[in-house]
């Protein structure tokens, strides 16, 4: 037992030498460097501060000369869609008036959103929109009347 306990012991300290021949001197290299390079950065810092200049920055050059990339010019249109309706008029005009005809039929059972203007560019166009709006507003206000008194009837 007694070579058991020698031999543990012989090896942690071996061990405790490797850490201490290798483990320090590369600690002690670790703080030198350190230092080194903070005295580097002081030493900068303090060469700026007596000649009173900024610390200098370097800026990309981000221009590029014209030959060589072709200008291309956009051909696109951007129609701003607020304005602008893609829909036919007779579509739009059904359209609009169904649903504002069923919200009215639905939510109060008058006739509150009913209007038939419309922006597009022609008369003709205008009041094609206004005929397909007054139809539209109709079957859309008689479909939530009768939605709305079948709900009512139901809950009876």
């Amino acid at each position: 037992m007694d070579n058991k306990s020698e031999k543990t012991t012989g090896s942690n300290n071996n061990t405790a030498l490797w850490i201490l021949l290798v483990g320090v001197p590369i600690i002690f290299a670790i703080v030198y460097f350190k230092m080194q390079t903070d005295d580097a950065i002081t030493e900068v810092k303090t060469e700026k501060v007596e000649k009173g200049g900024k610390a200098v920055v370097a800026v990309p050059d981000t221009s590029v000369a014209e030959d060589a990339m072709p200008v291309v010019k956009d051909t696109v249109v951007v129609y701003d869609t607020v304005e602008h309706d893609t829909r036919s008029a007779m579509e739009a005009g059904d359209e609009d008036g169904y649903w504002d005809g069923w919200y009215d039929g639905a939510e109060t059972g008058e006739r509150l959103r009913y209007d038939d203007k419309s922006n597009f560019k022609t008369e003709s166009e205008r009041e094609v929109y206004a005929v397909n709006y007054r139809e539209g507003y109709e079957k859309g206000f008689d479909e939530a009347m009768k939605e709305k008194k079948s709900k009512t009837q139901a809950e009876k």
